[in-house]
């Protein structure tokens, strides 16, 4: 008998029209390493195939940072870089333009400039795919977002982070001008009364309604940055793991010393008063 096909779908949250994200240089220390394999329109690397559909964007130049962010993330999120090679392969597609970007991922494809998808069969992922937009100004600015979907997918095998951990974590390799306009969203929540309370939001089992995605990612983003400044970010993903199989209270006592959703509360709202900017923990993207 065929095991069951979990479908696992992310895409960036919508970003406003009014602004374009400043995404600096990649330092020189992290020139893309000679270990792929291709041309500038696709290229192979041992976790990725990028095919690139852009002028602006090298398709070998691409698939190195994403081997690159991929070591970085996978430290970040679980702790150690893996020595085992994704056994299905990452395809990143590069799109031109935003006709091309929309039909391939369909609803959603208006706002964002990003897009992820795994596929499980059974326990292990049988299908990874991000779809990524060139913006305006030259960059991929998606790409540690959709990545950070990716490898912290790994950590749930044929089932799906809580949304409110899987986009805070994916905010926090945002861009630092696009992580402002997510807490601008967050401080107009508060002043709207459209906010969620820190039990509402974990124990979402999905996204919530239009209008409050703006509030749902802000709040997502400044609950995971909470977490990891008072814990680190190597005991994100073991939080919620411990949440999933003894619940939220239970894992806030043991992870972090908090008892219960209550002092959740109260030390949250201590830190969203007192925090300007999210701590970013992914390195910015490059310009092509």
């Amino acid at each position: 008998m065929l095991a069951a096909v979990v479908v696992v779908v992310f895409s960036v949250s919508p970003s406003p029209v009014s602004s374009v994200p400043h995404i600096s240089e990649r330092p020189a220390a992290e020139k893309a390493q000679p270990h792929s394999t291709g041309s500038a329109r696709i290229c192979d690397t041992a976790n990725f195939r990028v095919e690139s559909h852009s002028l602006r964007c090298d398709a070998r130049t691409v698939a190195d940072r994403c081997e690159s962010l991929r070591k970085h993330l996978q430290l970040k999120w679980l702790g150690a870089e893996s020595s085992e090679t994704w056994s299905a392969r990452c395809i990143v597609v590069v799109h031109a333009r935003r006709e091309t970007y929309q039909a391939a991922i369909g609803r959603g494809g208006e706002q964002t400039f990003g897009s992820s998808i795994v596929k499980f069969q059974g326990d292990r992922p049988s299908d990874r795919r991000i779809d990524l937009l060139v913006d305006r100004a030259g960059t991929l600015s998606a790409l540690g977002h959709e990545l950070t979907h990716m490898v912290i997918a790994d950590a749930f095998p044929g089932s799906q982070p809580p949304a409110w951990a899987n986009e805070g974590a994916a905010v926090l390799a945002d861009s630092v001008a696009k992580q402002q306009l997510h807490k601008r969203d967050l401080d107009q929540s508060f002043r709207s009364r459209t906010f969620f309370h820190c039990a509402e939001l974990m124990q979402m089992a999905d996204y919530p309604s239009a209008d409050r995605v703006p509030a749902f990612y802000g709040q997502s983003a400044s609950l995971a940055s909470f977490l990891v400044t008072i814990g680190g970010s190597e005991k994100f993903v073991p939080f919620l793991k411990q949440a999933s199989d003894h619940g939220y209270d239970h894992a806030l006592q043991e992870s972090y010393g908090i008892r219960g959703m209550a002092e959740l509360q109260h030390r949250w709202n201590g830190h969203h008063s007192a925090t300007n900017a999210w701590p970013r923990l992914a390195a910015a993207e490059p310009r092509f």
